[in-house]
């Protein structure tokens, strides 16, 4: 776990319980030397793993860095070998 994850009530169709890892997110995330650097997107959250595949390899050829976390390690390691 890390101190910029994502909202995890998000990512749950159920009503769990969660707690944040810091009570003032916003001292972290408005400082400029953080602020801007990462932006956080839900849009494939409910996309196909193609879909997932082909997003992460045209962002990466056009020179992007992105971010893809996975809940399962094998999850991961078949999407990092498929690429």
């Amino acid at each position: 776990m890390s101190a910029t994850l994502p909202d995890l009530n998000y990512l749950t169709e159920s009503n769990e319980n969660t707690c944040n890892l810091i009570k003032d997110r916003e001292k972290y995330f408005s400082n400029p030397l953080f602020k801007n650097r990462v932006t956080i997107s839900y849009e494939l959250m409910d996309k196909g793993i193609d879909e997932v595949y082909n997003h992460v390899k045209n962002k990466s050829l056009e020179g992007n860095k992105i971010l893809v976390e996975f809940i399962k390690k094998k999850s991961a390691y078949d999407f990092f070998n498929r690429l």
